[in-house]
């Protein structure tokens, strides 16, 4: 990867903390959260299809290689597919400025609706914020 790549989404992703730390000490993180919520899942089949993804391993790779905040390790046992990272630029920064968590807003209620979009339910089993790695298990919806 070059370094300005690697420079935007750095900036990227101290953006997003940025946000964060203002929606929190403006104590709108809820209601920002709950509306970015319903927008992510209304656009993210359409992002989905931009982006020429179609399947959800796929997500995890692409959207490590577009903003390379997390380094995303993907399995897959049986039908349910299992993403796990010990590295999150975002958390890391949000945590260095003190801001609020940031994950609900801009990685798990995202990656949320692109499971749900491509037919999954996404549940979290812990998060870098509160513990030492982020795995997001991803079920098949029934």
């Amino acid at each position: 990867m070059n370094k300005s790549m690697k420079s935007l989404q750095l900036f990227y992703a101290a953006a997003l903390s940025d946000a964060a730390y203002h929606y929190g000490s403006h104590e709108i993180m809820d209601e920002v959260t709950a509306e970015k919520k319903t927008m992510q899942e209304l656009a993210a089949a359409s992002q989905l299809k931009q982006l020429s993804i179609d399947d959800l391993e796929s997500v995890y790779t692409k959207f490590k290689e577009i903003f390379g905040c997390a380094d995303w390790h993907v399995k897959k046992e049986g039908k349910t597919i299992t993403a796990e990272t010990s590295k999150c630029m975002l958390c890391a920064i949000a945590k260095k400025q003190g801001s609020c968590q940031p994950c609900k807003p801009f990685c798990i209620n995202p990656f949320a609706a692109y499971a749900k979009s491509l037919g999954y339910e996404l549940n979290v089993r812990e998060t870098l914020w509160d513990g030492g790695t982020c795995v997001f298990e991803n079920i098949p919806q029934q």
